[in-house]
């Protein structure tokens, strides 16, 4: 539902722009705000830690093979139409922008309540990307059940805030879910791609959406179908390589 949301939600967005920007010549002023964290203290000293959180493995699940996977949506809900159709101009930019979870953490490593009704309230936005442990989070990598804590408490605030839309987390799960504690490694597209072996590409991304979301995160940046055409890009790596019929 959210993804079929935000697909409809682009082109009222284009709309509704456009005839904005023709209504209004004026230059926006830069808006700075100073964030207050949950505590009133700095008292961290911001060296990361190991997250204690530990848990059993699954030995086996299943999941479902090429060929079987879910149609996409033919239509619209109309609860979404309703939803779009009662949005403010501002509301629906707020809905396409996503913001970097570092704007989210506090000065201890904690998730700043604050700050994500801030974003919400004000700019109301729509969806957040990144693990706090890469943004002076309290710890190196998060287990699923300490992000997905940050996580649904952000889900919480979102629900009972500005438009009260749920929002979506992103992560670069690019060799699996590789910013969760405890998840499958795998090589990187370019990895995959060199073993010529379409059912292990799947495999390991079916793996990845399962670590991803254990986490709370809807949304993994991976598999990257991008065509790697330009050497010079850092990330090449992340994708099959140059060759179309590779990739497809």
């Amino acid at each position: 539902m959210r993804f079929s949301f935000l697909a409809y939600l682009s082109i009222s967005l284009v709309t509704a722009a456009l005839v904005n920007i023709a209504d209004n010549t004026q230059t926006p002023e830069l808006v700075v705000v100073e964030l207050q964290g949950n505590t009133t203290k700095c008292t961290w000293d911001g060296v990361q830690i190991n997250d204690p959180v530990s848990w059993d493995a699954l030995k086996e699940y299943e999941y479902q093979t090429p060929g079987e996977d879910t149609d996409e949506p033919t239509h619209i809900d109309n609860e979404i139409r309703v939803i779009v159709k009662k949005m403010t101009v501002k509301e629906k930019i707020g809905q396409m922008t996503q913001i970097q979870v570092g704007q989210l953490v506090d000065c201890n490593g904690f998730l700043n309540e604050t700050a994500v009704r801030y974003w919400i309230n004000e700019w109301k936005v729509g969806s957040f990307l990144e693990s706090p442990g890469n943004h002076n989070g309290r710890y190196r990598w998060y287990s699923p059940q300490t992000f997905a804590d940050f996580t649904d408490a952000v889900q919480r605030i979102a629900l009972e805030n500005g438009p009260k839309i749920p929002v979506i987390w992103g992560l670069d799960s690019v060799r699996g879910a590789n910013y969760v504690k405890g998840a499958v490694m795998f090589p990187a597209g370019i990895g995959a791609a060199a073993t010529f072996d379409p059912q292990f590409a799947y495999d390991a991304g079916r793996v990845a959406a399962k670590d991803t979301r254990a986490a709370g995160v809807h949304w993994a940046f991976a598999p990257i179908s991008d065509l790697g055409v330009n050497k010079l890009w850092s990330r090449t790596y992340e994708n099959f390589g140059e060759d179309p019929y590779l990739s497809a």
